[in-house]
C-alpha cells in the first residue's frame, strides 16, 4: 500500500503552511537520515545520537519559543532556558522509547502505517488521500516518502512505549476531591498599595548615570543589522504562458465529484440542559423531566426561541438556541440523527448526548445537491491555472537555486535566469525594511543566515523567494552619549521603585510589630481595599490576574495575617493583610468529578511516563560530544 501512495504524482503544487506540517515531521525530534559516525554528537546505550535528530529538535524548541516571545526572543533567553539541553534531553528521551518497544518487539505494519498516514488531513483532498499531495508536500519539505515513513513509524512506536508505561496509571475519589477542595476553597483579604509614580522629587547626577550604564550596558545594545538581496518569484506572471485545455478542466470535475457537492444540511434551535456524564441516573432522570416538560411547551405553541433564552444551559442561549445550517458530520451522533430525522417546524423528544438532553427544532432542511459543470468551469480553469502557474514558478526557483547553490553567487544566478535580483536597506528585526513582502516571515528567514549564504527556497503565500544577506553588522554597545537620555530615564525609575518598594516594607514592618493598620494607611495616605471571596485560580478583585499575590493570600491564615514580603503587581507594590478563608460548596463536587479525575489522570500519567524516563537514563549508557552543548 505504501508504495500504491507513492505513485501517480502530478506536477499540481498544492499551497499549504509549512510551518504545520513541519509539527508532524519533527515534533519527537525523530527520522535521522544520516546516521554516519562522524556527523554523531552523542550515544545513548548502542545508538548514536545526529546533529541532524538534535538540529530538528532544537530548532522545533526555537519555533515554540517565537510563538511566546515573539521579536523578544533573544541569545540571552535562549541561554537561560537551556534550549540546547532540553533540545538534546528530548532527543535522548526518543531514543530511550524507542529502545524500550524493541525490547517489547513492539513493531508497526505497513497496513497500520500507511493508514495511519493516510489519515493525516494535509494529505487529504475533499477528505480523501492524496497521492499527489502527499508526495508534493514532502518534496517541498526535502523528505522522501521513505523518510517520512521512518519518522511516523517512529512516532507510533513511542506512542505505544508511553502508552504502556501510563496505562495503570489510577485516580481516587480522595485524590479527586482532595484537589476540588483544595481548588474551590477561597479566601478574603484586604490590601493597600504603594505607586512609584507617587514618587517624587526624584533625580540622577552625572555620575550616577554613568555609573548605572557601565553596569547595565548589555541593556543599552543596539541590535545586529543586516542587508538582503532576494528574488520573487510571482506565480500571477506566469498564467499568460498557460493555455488550459478544455480536456483537462473537464477531466478534473469528471475526477473530484466530491468538490462539487453541497451536502444535506439542518437549520434547527436547541435546548441544552447540562448533565455531566459521570452525573447520577437521579440527576440524568430529573433534567430529562425537565426536558419533557419544555417540549411540551414548545409543542402546545410557546415561542421555541423564548423558551431556549429562559431555559437553555448552552452556549447558543443568548441566540434563542439557533445554531444555523450545520451538516450531519459537525454534530455528535445523538443529535444529528434526532435533527435529520425530524421535518421543517417539528421538535423532538429529550435528546441525551455526552453534553446532556436536548430539545430540538428543525426550521429549515436543504436537501444535497450538485453544482453542474457550467457552473463550475471557470472556477475548476482558475484553480488549475493557479496551480500550473504555481508549478512554473517553482521549477524556475528551482533552477535558480541549484544554479546559486553551486556557485554561490546569486547575482550570475539571476543573471542568467534573466530575473532582476531587489536590494533591501539594512535593517534590523523590531525594524524591518519598508515594503518587504511579508515582513514576519522575510526577517525570520533572513535573520538565519550568514552573510552571503543563500536560503533555501521560501514559500511566503505570493510565490517563492530565494535570499541572501549581502551586509551585517553585529550587535554594538552605544556610547553613553548618544543613549544618555534614556538611561537617564531608567535610572529615575529604578530609583523611584527602589524608594516605593523601602516605603512598603517599612509599612509591613510596621503592621506585623502589631502598630494598627488603619492608623498607619491614614497616616500615609492610603486606600485599604476589601477583596471579598475569591479562588486561588481566579482574578483578584480589584487587582487582575496576579498568580504570586494569589498564591501569597492563600498562605495567610488568622495566625499568620501578614505575608513575609511585599508583592510587585501591575501599579506597584502590594502589602496583604488576611480576612478570612472558607471551604467549597459541599455540593459541587458531584458535577465535576468526572472532570477532575480525567484531569488528574493525565496529570499522573505525565509524572508518570517522566519518573520512567529518569530511570531509564540512569540505567543507561549516555554521553555528548564534548563542548557540543556549550
Amino acid at each position: 500500500m505504501l508504495s500504491t501512495m507513492r505513485k501517480h504524482a502530478t506536477s499540481w503544487i498544492i499551497k499549504f503552511m509549512i510551518g504545520a506540517i513541519a509539527i508532524v515531521f519533527v515534533f519527537w525530534g525523530v527520522g535521522s537520515f544520516n546516521e554516519s559516525k562522524q556527523n554523531q554528537v552523542g550515544q545513548v546505550n548502542e545508538d548514536g545520537i545526529t546533529s541532524a535528530e538534535y538540529r530538528q529538535v532544537y530548532e522545533q524548541l526555537i519555533e515554540r519559543l517565537k510563538q511566546q516571545f515573539g521579536r523578544n526572543l533573544n541569545e540571552e533567553i535562549i541561554k537561560m532556558l537551556n534550549v540546547r539541553q532540553q533540545a538534546m534531553n528530548q532527543v535522548v528521551e526518543v531514543k530511550l522509547l524507542l529502545q524500550e518497544a524493541k525490547k517489547l518487539e513492539f513493531r508497526v505494519t505497513d497496513a497500520e502505517l500507511a493508514a495511519a498516514i493516510a489519515d493525516i488531513s494535509y494529505f487529504k483532498t475533499n477528505g480523501q488521500f492524496d497521492s499527489r499531495l502527499y508526495n508534493n508536500l514532502l518534496s517541498r519539505n526535502r523528505l522522501s516518502p521513505e523518510q517520512f515513513e521512518k519518522i511516523q513509524r517512529e512516532s507510533m512506536l513511542t506512542d505505544r512505549v508511553r502508552g504502556i508505561i501510563s496505562a495503570g496509571v489510577k485516580v481516587s475519589e480522595q485524590e479527586a476531591r482532595e484537589w476540588y477542595n483544595w481548588q474551590n476553597s477561597q479566601v478574603d483579604m484586604e490590601f493597600v498599595t504603594f505607586k512609584p509614580e507617587l514618587q517624587k522629587n526624584i533625580t540622577a547626577s552625572g555620575s550616577e548615570i554613568e555609573d548605572f550604564f557601565e553596569k547595565n550596558k548589555k541593556d543599552y545594545e543596539t541590535e545586529p543589522k543586516i542587508k538582503v538581496r532576494y528574488l520573487h518569484f510571482d506565480p500571477s506572471n506566469y498564467k499568460a504562458q498557460i493555455k488550459m485545455a478544455d480536456e483537462e478542466v473537464k477531466a478534473y470535475y469528471a475526477s473530484n465529484p466530491e468538490s462539487f457537492k453541497t451536502p444535506e444540511t439542518v437549520e434547527a434551535r436547541h435546548i441544552l440542559l447540562k448533565v455531566n456524564e459521570g452525573a447520577s441516573d437521579a440527576l440524568a432522570a430529573q433534567k430529562r423531566d425537565e426536558a419533557e416538560k419544555i417540549a411540551k411547551q414548545a409543542r402546545e405553541g410557546a415561542d421555541f426561541a423564548s423558551l431556549a433564552k429562559k431555559h437553555s444551559e448552552g452556549p447558543t442561549k443568548d441566540k434563542g438556541g439557533y445554531l444555523g445550517a450545520f451538516e450531519r458530520k459537525n454534530m455528535v451522533k445523538p443529535f444529528a440523527n434526532a435533527a435529520f430525522e425530524l421535518k421543517a417546524g417539528e421538535i423532538s423528544d429529550p435528546v441525551r448526548t455526552e453534553f446532556g438532553w436536548h430539545v430540538i427544532k428543525v426550521e429549515k432542511k436543504n436537501p444535497a445537491s450538485s453544482k453542474t459543470f457550467a457552473e463550475v468551469e471557470s472556477q475548476i480553469r482558475t484553480k488549475l491555472t493557479d496551480e500550473e502557474a504555481g508549478n512554473l514558478a517553482y521549477d524556475d526557483v528551482e533552477a535558480v537555486f541549484d544554479v546559486a547553490f553551486q556557485g554561490d553567487d546569486l547575482v550570475q544566478a539571476a543573471e542568467a535566469h534573466g530575473m532582476a535580483l531587489r536590494t533591501t536597506e539594512f535593517f534590523t528585526q523590531s525594524a524591518p525594511a519598508k515594503d518587504l513582502p511579508n515582513p514576519a516571515k522575510f526577517v525570520e528567514a533572513a535573520f538565519k543566515l550568514a552573510e552571503m549564504e543563500i536560503s533555501e527556497i521560501l514559500d511566503f503565500g505570493d510565490g517563492y523567494y530565494l535570499l541572501q544577506v549581502t551586509k551585517s553588522t553585529p550587535a554594538q554597545i552605544p556610547p553613553l552619549t548618544s543613549v544618555e537620555s534614556q538611561v537617564r530615564k531608567d535610572l529615575i525609575e529604578k530609583k523611584k521603585d527602589d524608594a516605593t518598594k523601602a516605603v512598603a516594607k517599612t509599612f509591613l514592618e510596621k503592621v506585623k510589630n502589631g502598630q494598627p493598620w488603619s492608623e498607619l494607611a491614614k497616616k500615609g495616605g492610603l486606600e485599604t481595599i476589601k477583596t471579598g471571596w475569591f479562588k486561588r485560580s481566579a482574578e483578584v478583585p480589584k487587582i487582575g490576574y496576579e498568580q504570586a499575590i494569589a498564591d501569597a493570600a492563600f498562605n495567610l491564615s488568622a495566625a499568620n495575617k501578614f505575608p513575609e514580603d511585599v508583592l510587585m503587581g501591575p501599579k506597584g507594590y502590594y502589602v496583604l493583610a488576611f480576612k478570612g478563608r472558607k471551604g467549597p460548596e459541599a455540593d459541587g463536587f458531584g458535577a465535576e468529578k468526572a472532570g477532575i479525575v480525567e484531569r488528574l489522570r493525565q496529570q499522573k500519567q505525565q509524572v508518570t511516563l517522566q519518573s520512567w524516563l529518569e530511570s531509564a537514563k540512569e540505567k543507561s549508557v549516555i554521553s555528548v560530544v564534548p563542548g557540543f552543548l556549550d
